[in-house]
């Protein structure tokens, strides 16, 4: 094998140790991205359902019923007439 011959091999060799391991590292880099997106899945319907159920929450305590119950716990009632001031 000439010097010449070698140095071609040599340089083939790296070549395909080089693709290899690009192949291996984009594989990789895919599967790493795969499990990110998954997590990221898994958190966007975790706020979700957070988000659902504080929208049910807000939606219970503007309830007309449920202001006049709370505010009965705190002793208040309904205003009388001469209590109510009209502004203009």
């Amino acid at each position: 094998m000439t010097r010449k011959q070698a140095m071609v091999a040599t340089v083939t060799l790296l070549l395909l140790m080089g693709s290899g391991i690009g192949h291996v590292w984009s594989n990789f880099e895919m599967t790493q991205k795969g499990y990110n997106i998954s997590q990221l899945k898994n958190e966007e319907m975790r706020q979700m359902d957070i988000n659902r159920k504080l929208r049910l929450e807000l939606a219970v305590l503007k309830s007309p019923q449920n202001l006049e119950a709370m505010a009965k716990k705190l002793g208040l009632k309904q205003p009388t007439p001469e209590q109510i001031i009209v502004l203009q």
